[in-house]
């Protein structure tokens, strides 16, 4: 008090490591102006502000968490496909070995690695909805969080150009869509 107004925390907060999140630093330097009409009317009222700054970090925390767990999801389903497409392609060529006329059992273990490769196909598209029902989620708790918009954006962006390079007119256009919104 003697050297003078404290700083103010808005412009010296990116020199402190980390920085002070510009909405504390608000509340800060409204609790410490030197003029009283520009402080808070009471104790009561600053710890209200502090209490809700900290409930919307806390949300932003749980989001981010969420976001994490989201994208761990996306290898494990890419993983799935490529087995799945190996799978496919490995029946495939059994089945081109076999005269038409095979018997049941010569075809059956061909089938059955068609049948593990429709499974991982589920399975990769049940963890695709798993992720995107969690990044969704993830803006539920913090409708404006960047992080859960980036993942989205990429996911949508990925599943265009694969709808594109696949020749799927539809499927580009919702996955462009989605990336619009």
């Amino acid at each position: 008090v003697l050297a003078g107004p404290p700083k103010d925390l808005r412009t010296s907060r990116q020199r402190v490591a980390p920085p002070i999140p510009i909405d504390l630093a608000d509340i800060c330097d409204k609790a410490m102006s030197r003029e009283s009409k520009d402080r808070f009317l009471d104790a009561r009222r600053l710890v209200n502000r502090i209490v809700g700054w900290m409930d919307g970090e806390e949300r932003r925390k749980r989001a981010l968490r969420v976001v994490k767990q989201a994208r761990d999801l996306l290898p494990r389903a890419q993983q799935l496909k490529e087995d799945a497409v190996r799978l496919r392609s490995d029946s495939e060529d059994r089945l081109a070995e076999l005269e038409k006329w095979a018997s049941v059992s010569d075809k059956r273990p061909a089938w059955e690695l068609a049948d593990r490769a429709d499974a991982m196909e589920r399975e990769a598209a049940l963890e695709e909805a798993r992720f995107l029902q969690m990044a969704q989620g993830a803006l539920t708790h913090d409708p404006d969080l960047l992080e859960a918009r980036k993942v989205l954006a990429e996911y949508y962006r990925a599943k265009h150009q694969e709808a594109e390079k696949a020749r799927k007119p539809a499927a580009a256009a919702h996955f462009e869509s989605l990336l619009e919104a």
